[in-house]
């Protein structure tokens, strides 16, 4: 057992058992993932869980997914979406149920903007990736969706030490990863990637939330893709004020390791720009999912 996994199991074994992800998603994403599964079988899994349902239909008619028409049933927004969207938001809708809306004890973060710098890095991740001809299926969204999950992580098992640590950010001035060092001698990227293990994802996905602030190993396109992504995010506003800051996004060593010698393969002013548009969209959708209309 590695020091961080020994550090990683003190602080959260034993506080609360540690959080799963519904039963239904994980056999949702085995018939996804099967070549011959049909959107009649699929329809019929995720039919006997009507929440689900109805947050698909809401997601599918949401800023980021908008269709031409309305979207009313459970086979039209498979068919619409296709199955890895629908895999995408599955993660989304299981994520949110497994870290439910509450206000616990640090009134400072709001789960909303939260879920909108994670939705909205999900979706910069993909559309970076699809810019630079790097699109990894839905690898990417996984690892934007996820990059920050070691935070959700502290925020709902350990509460008073997260407030500590939003405290040190804001009246110190401290980054994220020195303050989560100081208090729980761990940080956000470690937890979330050591979390994503024990819930079985890729290895390639492990590696996005680990080294999202540290691109020196895993496969450093997709982990850059994850660091860049999530610059973007703050720069268009979705992120909490404490984070938001200017990134010289053209100076990062990702984004050298993403573009090369070609510098000209994105106009970062202009996308910039086209990300602040789209930010609206994500707040738009954040809403969607956190809605408890279905409850």
């Amino acid at each position: 057992m590695s020091e961080s996994e020994h550090i990683f199991n003190t602080l959260f074994f034993g506080k609360n058992e540690l959080p799963a992800l519904p039963s239904i998603y994980n056999e949702a994403i085995r018939l996804i993932e099967n070549p011959y599964t049909t959107t009649e079988k699929l329809s019929r899994l995720i039919m006997q869980d009507q929440a689900i349902v109805s947050q698909i239909i809401r997601l599918c008619n949401s800023p980021l997914f908008a269709a031409r028409q309305e979207i009313s049933s459970l086979g039209n927004a498979i068919n619409y979406l296709g199955m890895n969207v629908i895999k995408e938001m599955l993660l989304q809708i299981s994520l949110v149920r497994t870290f439910p809306f509450d206000k616990k004890t640090v009134p400072e973060f709001d789960l909303s903007v939260f879920w909108e710098h994670s939705l909205g890095t999900a979706y910069l991740t993909e559309l970076i990736a699809d810019k630079l001809n790097h699109k990894r299926k839905d690898l990417h969204y996984f690892g934007g969706l996820l990059h920050d999950i070691g935070k959700l992580l502290i925020y709902h098992v350990r509460p008073e030490d997260f407030s500590r640590i939003v405290a040190l950010q804001r009246e110190n001035g401290m980054g994220d990863l020195d303050a989560e060092n100081e208090v729980l001698g761990i940080d956000h990227a470690v937890i979330g990637a050591i979390l994503a293990q024990k819930w079985h994802f890729t290895a390639d996905v492990v590696d996005m939330i680990r080294l999202h602030h540290d691109v020196s190993g895993g496969n450093q396109i997709d982990v850059c893709l994850v660091r860049i992504a999530n610059h973007f995010a703050k720069a268009a506003g979705l992120s909490f004020p404490w984070e938001s800051r200017e990134i010289p996004i053209t100076n990062d060593f990702a984004w050298n390791v993403l573009t090369g010698d070609d510098r000209t393969k994105i106009d970062v002013e202009r996308m910039t720009f086209e990300i602040t548009d789209e930010a609206e969209k994500v707040k738009e959708t954040v809403k969607s999912m956190l809605s408890r209309r279905d409850t």
